[in-house]
Parts: structure tokens; sequence; C-alpha cells
């Protein structure tokens, strides 16, 4: 080392140099340079995440349960040769929902709500998730304007809607409903789609978004409904609701056609006066449907789950039904669904709140029951605005009990957000409880 150089080193440096130099003959030890920062942000090779979500996906389920490892033979028979990643129909969509599901766990192991922001953390995993929900969304765009088929198109606005229905009061699934149904439209209608492909059938996304879109309009007032579900007829309606078993609401089809009555005819009287004798006339017509339903011999087109806890969850959703249609509908309109219990003296949603009350009591009491149980407690909880403490104690408890289920969305959160501050009011209202369109589906 030159004299020059050793006049800029530190003391301590300048000190062994001169002790070298003393000492011709001992070689100098080996020494390190200087190391450049290392760089956090190095790009990785395009398809390094969708390979490390592919493996959280394949080992992940495999670490919760207590399946074995697939030999060889059954790995061949489970995945196609052509599963390979140039042929995967949305990277992007797949790495955003690994992410949010990896988010999800990390956040019920920690007990902490999966919120961005709510522990710092994970805040790294919330910027990478956002970041590919934005690539899905320009993928999406992409493909709609190449004219993909339906189908796909159709899932993978599904993607993002299942998305935005776990994220707490979030609007955007809202935006998701009405482009998929301008896309249903524009494909040139239900059959048009349905007939389109089937593997996998659009059906299951058109039964994903017709449920929660249609279900979450119960919950919004008359000026703010996703008003592109009135472009469909009953018949579609009801071909979509059927086609199976949908395990987060399980509410049987001929109720769950007179729910979506119920909101129509909401949403009429706001125009047309709650007097009106067609309006009139088709509340009745939907009370004698609601009242006439068995829910012991309970049917549908497709085979139900052999499992006598569905005739619970039929009485559940009976009950919210006709509380529902108390609640919300002017009194002209909600009369029919009263005189029953009038006839025999009692007070028609204080009489089904208590069977609400109890039928949900039946459900929490199986494995998952209260999964399904999002709306009904939505219901219920306007119900309760002059009900007992401990009545709203237990539907409070009900929904922390909820929120910690895996299939459970951003509704039971919502609820215990708006319910409290409902009941705090003094206020009676549907609509004075659901004054905006609420995420209450599950």
């Amino acid at each position: 080392m030159s004299d020059a150089k050793l006049q800029h080193a530190p003391h301590q440096m300048r000190r062994g140099a001169a002790n070298l130099q003393k000492m011709p003959h001992q070689r100098d030890p080996p020494r390190h340079r200087p190391q450049a920062r290392l760089s956090l942000t190095v790009l990785q090779p395009p398809e390094w995440a969708f390979s490390e979500a592919l493996r959280y996906f394949t080992l992940k389920p495999q670490a919760a349960s207590s399946f074995k490892m697939t030999s060889p033979e059954d790995h061949l028979k489970k995945y196609r040769p052509d599963m390979h990643i140039s042929r995967q129909e949305s990277i992007p969509s797949f790495v955003m929902l690994v992410i949010h599901s990896h988010i999800t766990d990390i956040c019920r192991a920690n007990k902490i709500r999966c919120e961005p922001g709510s522990w710092p953390a994970i805040n790294h995993l919330w910027r990478m998730f956002f970041d590919y929900m934005a690539k899905a969304i320009q993928y999406l765009n992409q493909c709609i304007a190449a004219d993909f088929p339906p189908r796909y198109n159709l899932y993978r606005i599904v993607d993002l809607l299942s998305i935005e229905l776990d994220m707490v009061d979030s609007t955007f699934w809202q935006a998701h409903c009405r482009g998929f149904l301008a896309l249903v439209e524009a494909y040139g209608g239900v059959d048009a789609v349905i007939k389109s492909a089937d593997n996998p059938s659009p059906i299951l996304a058109l039964q994903f978004v017709f449920i929660h879109g249609l279900v979450c309009n119960t919950a919004g007032p008359v000026e703010e409904q996703i008003n592109e579900f009135d472009r469909f007829k009953e018949a579609e309606i009801l071909r979509i609701y059927s086609d199976m078993y949908f395990r987060v609401f399980p509410c049987p089809s001929c109720l769950f056609l007179s729910i979506v009555r119920i909101t129509r005819l909401r949403v009429l009287a706001a125009s047309l006066g709650p007097s009106s004798p067609e309006l009139v006339s088709a509340a009745e017509e939907t009370c004698a449907a609601v009242y006439g339903f068995a829910p012991d011999r309970w049917t549908e087109e497709y085979t139900l789950p052999s499992d006598p806890k569905i005739y619970t969850f039929a009485r559940v959703f009976q009950a919210t039904t006709i509380l529902y249609a108390l609640l919300s509908l002017p009194h002209a309109l909600a009369q029919p669904f009263r005189r029953v219990e009038a006839a025999r003296g009692r007070n028609a949603r204080r009489h089904y709140r208590r069977v609400l009350i109890d039928s949900i009591e039946k459900a929490s009491k199986v494995r998952m029951g209260l999964a399904g149980m999002c709306w009904p407690l939505a219901v219920l909880g306007a119900a309760l605005h002059d009900g007992a403490p401990e009545e709203q104690a237990v539907v409070m408890g009900w929904l922390r009990e909820m929120e910690t289920l895996s299939t459970v969305a951003s509704g039971p959160i919502l609820l215990q957000k708006l319910l409290p501050a409902f009941w705090a009011s003094g206020k009676r209202g549907w609509e004075d409880c659901f004054d905006k369109l609420s995420q209450i589906a599950a």
C-alpha cells in the first residue's frame, strides 16, 4: 500500500500497514474487498412467483391435514401432462389468490383481523398481494379485448370478486358484479353463456355472482341497488341458483326466489307506491310461497346432502325470509306476512325473531353450521332493534365465532361494526340499519 493511500486509511489500518513494512518476509494476510450493498429488489424470473405459489398451494393443504403423500402413479392420475406453467390460464390471478390465502392463514393463526395494516410484520405480503391484483385486472382487460371465451373471462372476474368479498369495507365487489353481468349480456344472456362451455361449466361462476349480488341487494337502500340484476328473469335466476347446493348459503331454491321478489317489491314500491294493486297481489303470492314451504320436506332438482342438519337450515331461511319481508317492506306489502300470527294474537316480528334465534342455535351446534348463517344473522340483528341486551350479545357471539371459519368472507366483521351502532341509535327501520349497500352474504 502506498504512503498516499495510507494517509487516507483508518488509524488502525495505517498502524497495521506500518508493522507489515517492518516484516518484509511475512506474506500479507488475505483481505476482503469491500462488498457493494446487496439489493433486495433484484428481479426474479417471471415464473418465480408462480412456482412459489404453486408449491405453497400444493404443500400447504398436505401439511395441515392427515393426507399421505401421493405416489408417482397417483400423481400422474391427478395431474395431466399438459399442466405446465406455459398452459396455466391466469398466473396473476392464481398468485393473487394464493398470497391472499397465505395472509389469511397467518392472520387466523395469530388471531389478527385480516385487514391491510393490521400487523406491520406482513405489510410486505399485502403490497405483493395488491401488486398481483393490479396485474390480474390488467390481464383480464387484455383477455376481454382479445375476445377470450366467455367462460374464461367470467371466471377471472370471479377470482377478483371472491377477493373483494373478503376485504372489509371494500366496495369494489359491486363494480365486479356489474362488469360480470354486463359481460353475460354481451355474450348473449344466461342460456348462451351456459351453453358456451361445459368443463368447467360457466354456471358455477354465474351462481357465485348471482347469489352474492342478490343477497347483498337485500342490504342496500332502494337507490343503491345493483340494478343490472333486474334485467334477468326469475326463471333464469332459478336455473342458476338451483344448479347445485351452495354450502355458504344453504337456502332452499323457492325461498331464494322469494327473497329476490321481496327485494324487487321493496324497490318497486318506492316508485309505484306501496298500495299498487299489482304489488299487493305479488306480495300475497310471495307470502303464500314462503308459508307453503315445508322445511322437513325440502327437495331440489339436485341431490341434497344426506345430512339431517340441512332441514335445520331450511327452517332458518324460512324464518329469515319472513322476517326480511316484515322488516323491509312497506306496511301494505308486509301485511300478508303478519296475517297468520296476528290471527293467533302474536306479534309476527317478535315471534319469528324467536324462531330464528332457536333455529340458529341448533345450526350452531353442528360442525360448520354457522358457515351459512351470515345473512340470517344480519336480518336477525336488524330485528333486534328493541331486543334484550342478552339476545344482542348472543348474535355478536355467533358473529365472532363465524369470523374464525375458513369459508367465511368479510360479512361477520362488517356486522360486528354495523349492528351495535344501529342498536345504540334508537332507530328501527331496515334502511336505518343498512344505509348503504353492504356485503352481508358471507
